[in-house]
């Protein structure tokens, strides 16, 4: 049987990836689809899924109209969802997408913040401060691919 997150799998597998979805953890399900969407997309431009950022615009990296809409047509298949055509227009990034198709899954469930491993920040920080963590963040988001 296929990995459920690979996406390559028949319609009795993108149910499993669908129930394992809902049937997750709320604070694992971000994490699921994320690295499915990541994956998909990264088939679909042909680079290593590595190579996507949460933040990257998707529209930036290669995603055009047809690819769009291919793409819209492909989560519709494995997620059973109805999906606009202007999905990744709407949603253009990872994140972006990432939320809203969680929303989709399951609207009542409110969807948990991401973890920070990072003690919060004071309210009193000096604009150095604050810019070090605002640079530290932006590499943790989109850190450099490995050669």
């Amino acid at each position: 049987m296929n990995d459920p997150v690979t996406g390559i799998a028949g319609s009795i597998e993108d149910v499993q990836f669908m129930d394992c979805v809902r049937r997750s953890h709320p604070s694992e399900r971000r994490s699921l689809l994320l690295q499915f969407l990541r994956k998909q997309l990264a088939a679909s431009l042909a680079v290593d899924p590595s190579r996507i950022g949460v933040r990257d615009n998707l529209l930036e990296l290669g995603i055009d109209s047809f690819k769009a809409v291919e793409f819209k047509f492909f989560l519709e298949s494995k997620l059973g969802l109805p999906i606009s055509s202007s999905l990744i227009f709407d949603y253009p990034t990872l994140d972006a997408l990432t939320a809203f198709l969680l929303e989709q899954i399951d609207p009542l469930q409110e969807q948990p913040a991401l973890p920070s491993n990072q003690p919060q920040p004071a309210l009193d920080l000096s604009e150095d401060e604050l810019a070090r963590l605002i640079a530290a963040e932006l590499g943790e988001l989109n850190p450099s691919p490995a050669d």
